[in-house]
Order: C-alpha cells, then sequence, then structure tokens
C-alpha cells in the first residue's frame, strides 16, 4: 500500500486492474498510487491472480472471482486504523471497471467507485468497438475494416452459439496474410480455450450500473479507441441517473486508452515554430486531480 507521508486517517483506494497480467509493479498502476497519496488518498495495489507473488490464474477464472479479490482489499483497508472505514472504495481501470460494478453490489463492498475508461457496453460491444476504431485511428482502409468487423461478427456468432465455424476459420485464415491481424482474434481450433473464457464472461454492466447505491465517477479518454466516449458516455449517463446515485462523468482531452497522451509533432492551428513543434508522451497532470478532489469529497 502507499500512503500520504503524514496525517490520518486517510480515505482509500483499492486499484483493480484492465484485461492482461498486471500487477502491483506495473508502472502505469504504481504511478496512479503515488500521484494520489501525493493528494492525500491511500492506494492499495495487489497482484492479478498468478502475476507476481499471486497464486492462482487469471486465465482461468470469471469477473466475478475477479471482484471477490478486489472486494478482499477493501476489508483489509477497513480493518487499518490508519484508514477512515466508511470511506474505502475501487479505482476500476478499463476493464477494472466492469470488474468494480460487480463488486459494487457484494456484501461489504466499496463505499465509491472510480470508472477509469471503464464501459459502459458490453464485452462483445467493447470488442467491437475496439477493433472498429483502433484499425481507423491507424489509418486502414475502410476495406480493411469491413473484413475485420465481419471476422468479429463471425467470431462472436461461434462464441454464442457454437454454429458458422467454417465461416470463422475461412475469415481467420484470410486475415493471417492480412497487415490487421494483430487487431483481431484468431484462434485455430474449436475447443481453443478464449472461446470459453468469452462464454463464460458474457457480462453486460447496464443491470449492474442502474442498480448501484454508491457514488460513482466515470472517466473517458478523449480519443480512446477501446472504450469511446461516443459508444460509452451517454449510456453511463442514463445508467447511473435510473441510479438515482451522486456521479460525476469527466473527459480527459487528448487522453487514448493509456495513463499518457500521444507524442508527435504539432499540428495546425498550434504549430508555432521555432518556439513548439513537438508534443511530449505526458500523464494528463489534471487526471488524478479530478480523482483525488473527487474521492475526497465523498
Amino acid at each position: 500500500m502507499i500512503k500520504p507521508a503524514e496525517g490520518g486517517p486517510f480515505p482509500a483506494i483499492v486499484l483493480v486492474h484492465g484485461n492482461g497480467e498486471q500487477g502491483r509493479e506495473v508502472w502505469e498502476y504504481r504511478s496512479h498510487g503515488y500521484s494520489l497519496a501525493k493528494r492525500g488518498i491511500a492506494v492499495l495495489m495487489y497482484d492479478k491472480r498468478g502475476v507476481g507473488k499471486s497464486t492462482g490464474d487469471y486465465k482461468v477464472v470469471g469477473l466475478e472471482e475477479l471482484a471477490e479479490d478486489a472486494i478482499a482489499g477493501i476489508r483489509i483497508l477497513r480493518d487499518r486504523g490508519d484508514i477512515v472505514n466508511s470511506a474505502v472504495g475501487l479505482l476500476g481501470i478499463s476493464q477494472g471497471g466492469w470488474i468494480s460494478t460487480i463488486a459494487s453490489r457484494k456484501n461489504r463492498g466499496p463505499d465509491f467507485v472510480v470508472m477509469l475508461q471503464g464501459p459502459s457496453v458490453s464485452l462483445e460491444e467493447q470488442e467491437f468497438h475496439r477493433v472498429k476504431y483502433s484499425l481507423e485511428a491507424d489509418g486502414f482502409a475502410k476495406s480493411s475494416v469491413d473484413s475485420a468487423l465481419e471476422h468479429t461478427k463471425n467470431y462472436f456468432r461461434y462464441v454464442n452459439d457454437r454454429s458458422g465455424w467454417e465461416e470463422l476459420e475461412a475469415t481467420g485464415n484470410a486475415a493471417l496474410s492480412s497487415s490487421w491481424a494483430e487487431y483481431i482474434n484468431t484462434e485455430s481450433s474449436k475447443d481453443d480455450p478464449d472461446f470459453e473464457w468469452w462464454r463464460n464472461n458474457a457480462y453486460n454492466p447496464k443491470s449492474d450500473i442502474e442498480s448501484i447505491k454508491v457514488p460513482v465517477l466515470a472517466i473517458f479518454g478523449e480519443i480512446d479507441t477501446a472504450v469511446p466516449v461516443k459508444e460509452n458516455k451517454a449510456k453511463m449517463e442514463k445508467y447511473l441517473t435510473r441510479a438515482g446515485v451522486e456521479f460525476e462523468i469527466a473527459i480527459i482531452s487528448e487522453l487514448p486508452h493509456s495513463v499518457t497522451t500521444y507524442h508527435g509533432i504539432h499540428g495546425g492551428d498550434n504549430w508555432d515554430w521555432p518556439n513548439a513543434f513537438w508534443k511530449w508522451s505526458r500523464r494528463p497532470p489534471e487526471l488524478d486531480e479530478i480523482i483525488s478532489e473527487w474521492v475526497k469529497n465523498q
């Protein structure tokens, strides 16, 4: 745990991982810990199952089990004398947003939830968005985007009802020789474990968000291609309004699906040679400031 140097007791956050092999040594997560601790928030970070010093295997468990891990972190914090035990919440990053909404309906759940680029759409919808907008942002032609989406459609047809394997195999084989193969899922056999993972985690956060009982801060990145603002902000606002809880939605400008902005040459009206011609990659300073101020006001 990382906590402020002086004072206390402190409000606290359990940091909930996004997809993939994530642990407390990953710099994106640790940077949140140090940045928020400087602003008066204690942060508990842990290794995902099977990562670092954690046992188990995150690849074979579902979102419900991962939510239980986040709840365990909340219980640890509430038992500490240096933590305000009525101000312990979750900061779910990307997939961690789904996990945090699931955790919010469990016994002794969080007092608040912060979703950093957490989707308000289902896993299947989010995968279509990721494929479409990532390819478009990287300059692929419409024909390539359409082919990738057609393959993704075949992929989920097989995931959902185990039909259309021949079509999936055909579009998958065609994709392997393309320049966009890395953007899609290409499993080589009908019994690939990835299919079962999608079936076991066919999650749509709609009902959990609509029934959430604690305050929510939802943060989106303006140029996020994995969790695009266009498809997620309006739904998040609608679901949280139905929930009847206090909520805030913030959009961070120039932020992709990461904690740092892109770097490159200034363009258009921003060109100011020789004073400013290069935009350095940076962590938006307002990101953790928004989170810490919101948490301290709960």
